[in-house]
């Protein structure tokens, strides 16, 4: 065999063993999106919220947020009254609330950790200056003021923004005051 029909054979050699990627089926449901991490309770929430500032770990305290996926397909369609359908925003719209609300929280959470951060705290009380809200896709704590007690039993109050629960999950889903 010539040079030219051993190349032409293992071309197509290479060829049939190349695996062509499939798309999946059309009638496939997509993975069904849910919260990742976040926290079992308001309380196990506000416990995850201190300690990450007593650590003084921005990454610790950023995965306690809602992520752009999670605001962009859960949080903005189900941000709507019990039994209405849900809100759909254009791409650019949703991207757009995402980076501003994204961009405060980041902000706020510096300033988070420049007030409080490196501080042990215990809880002393929890409100939600604009309440509990239920909407059709999860319910929200808006407001949170958070009183607190360091190390030398002093008071401190720390007012941040509001949380989520979907499918027993909870998170923020900002820093700001919203």
């Amino acid at each position: 065999m010539n040079t030219f029909a051993r190349l032409a054979v293992v071309g197509f050699v290479a060829f049939c063993s190349f695996q062509i990627p499939t798309a999946p089926a059309p009638n496939a449901a997509p993975a069904p999106l849910a919260f990742q991490g976040g926290a079992a309770s308001v309380d196990d929430l506000l416990d995850d919220f201190l300690r990450a500032l007593s650590n003084e770990d921005p990454s610790e305290l950023a995965a306690l947020r809602v992520t752009e996926r999670e605001y962009r397909e859960l949080v903005v369609p189900g941000n709507v009254p019990p039994g209405d359908e849900p809100q759909i925003l254009s791409g650019e719209a949703s991207e757009y609330f995402w980076q501003v609300m994204n961009q405060k929280s980041v902000h706020y959470q510096a300033l988070l950790f420049e007030r409080f951060g490196g501080e042990n705290f215990t809880i002393k009380d929890v409100s939600f200056e604009k309440g509990h809200k239920v909407y059709a896709g999860h319910q929200a704590w808006r407001r949170l003021s958070l009183l607190v007690t360091d190390d030398e039993g002093e008071d401190h109050l720390i007012r941040t923004g509001s949380i989520i629960e979907r499918d027993g999950r909870f998170k923020f889903v900002s820093f700001i005051r919203d």
